[in-house]
């Protein structure tokens, strides 16, 4: 198979993208990649500093403030923290695929939508890929990265099928009853009591 090396071109600073001036609109294609490069160079600079327990009020943060702007940096912060926050094993992958639907419901148009199954495979797909340096079809499936362009990238929502039904309603053994009424909170978890409980209720959850 061949392989070819990701875009490595130095990022433009943010004091050269003008839609960061202004923030209105959409920016061009050419701004686009331009601020994803840059909020990619952002997150890396971020995450050598947390692993170097960089204090936030340092020099060292202060200068990163000033030379990316401080809403790219927050921005950035907000991102890695939701990308690491994980209630649970049983609910990372609830999770995973909750995140999946909900970035494929904004800009999926144009790709096909996956069971959790099928997810799960494109995610070992795409650290393979990741991993011997190729063009990352999968990352383009799963529409990776999408929080570094979500809010420069105009929504394509995919259409409803033709054949779609809606599942009647179903009720599940617990612990995957007590998860109902959590609602929208996902910062709860459960604490199951041993190995099997854990097993029984990720084989309940539903896919």
């Amino acid at each position: 198979m061949s392989k070819r090396r990701r875009n490595s071109i130095k990022p433009a600073s943010a004091a050269q993208i003008e839609w960061l001036k202004h923030r209105t609109g959409y920016p061009s294609p050419e701004e686009r990649l331009a601020i994803i490069r840059l909020r990619q160079e952002i997150a890396s600079e971020l995450l050598v500093m947390m692993v170097a327990r960089i204090d936030p009020g340092s020099p060292r943060a202060q200068a990163l403030f000033k030379k990316y702007g401080r809403e790219e940096v927050e921005r950035a912060l907000k991102n890695l923290d939701a990308g690491m926050e994980f209630p649970s094993l049983i609910a990372d992958d609830a999770r995973s695929y909750r995140d999946y639907r909900q970035r494929y419901a904004r800009f999926g148009a144009s790709l096909k939508f996956h069971t959790a199954a099928e997810v799960e495979e494109l995610y070992e797909q795409y650290f393979e890929q990741l991993k011997e340096n190729e063009d990352n079809e999968a990352g383009r499936l799963l529409l990776i990265g999408w929080r570094d362009w979500e809010d420069i990238t105009p929504p394509a929502a995919p259409s409803r099928p033709v054949d779609f039904t809606a599942p009647a309603p179903a009720s599940y053994p617990a612990p995957i009853n007590e998860l109902l009424e959590w609602s929208g909170d996902l910062d709860r978890s459960h604490q199951f009591e041993n190995e099997g409980e854990y097993r029984i209720g990720k084989n309940s959850s539903p896919r």
